[in-house]
């Protein structure tokens, strides 16, 4: 297992980087990553899309110490990947249903979906 923790955006930005350099070379342990500058988007569109191996989001330093332990555990490790591709299947196919339900607002007037609203009382 490899740990990484982002306290500013450019380290979160060089985790990506990481990722694909592991990839190039072949490595496909997981990563669990997290720190002040990630989120769970962040790890799964940016991080994850780059890598062959498991990336896991850890929200904060307790949540990482647990999902180190289960990743050390041989039925632990195997339970906890598979409860994370499911949650993140769950995740794309929600994420998919909005852009489908937004892409379906913006083809209302701007007066429909408040945004002329907003402007006006910006301009005011």
């Amino acid at each position: 297992m490899i740990g990484l923790s982002g306290l500013l955006v450019k380290s979160a930005k060089q985790m990506v980087i990481t990722a694909q350099d592991f990839k190039e070379a072949g490595i496909d342990v997981p990563i669990l990553v997290g720190g002040a500058a990630l989120s769970r988007r962040f790890t799964e569109t940016k991080i994850a899309a780059e890598y062959d191996g498991p990336v896991i989001y850890a929200k904060d330093a307790m949540q990482g110490l647990d999902l180190a332990n289960r990743l050390q555990s041989g039925a632990g490790k195997a339970v906890l990947l598979e409860e994370l591709g499911a949650q993140q299947e769950k995740r794309k196919s929600l994420g998919s249903s909005k852009s489908i339900e937004a892409g379906s607002r913006s083809s209302r007037p701007s007066g429909e979906n408040g945004a002329g609203r907003r402007a006006g009382l910006q301009a005011a």
